[in-house]
């Protein structure tokens, strides 16, 4: 499983994304009101985007050990495999 963390800016819409890719197809999409949308996540880990974008995840039918797994690296904690 490899698990991507993508954190961008939109030049359309001038908003900011932070997407979570496993094997290269998106999974999660959250938008923080923030210009560094991955280091707001990171800091507030009580954010109500990580509640929205774990159930982006588990509505992908992954099980939940492996949710768990995507949902760690997310938070930039350390994941062996």
């Amino acid at each position: 499983m490899n698990i991507k963390i993508s954190n961008t800016n939109s030049d359309k819409d001038s908003r900011s994304y932070v997407r979570v890719y496993v094997d290269s197809i998106k999974v999660a999409e959250v938008s923080p009101s923030r210009r560094n949308p991955l280091g707001y996540l990171r800091q507030y880990q009580g954010s109500k985007y990580w509640d929205s974008m774990r159930e982006q995840i588990m509505a992908t039918g992954y099980e939940v050990w492996q949710v768990d797994m995507i949902m760690t690296k997310a938070r930039g904690m350390y994941v062996e495999g």
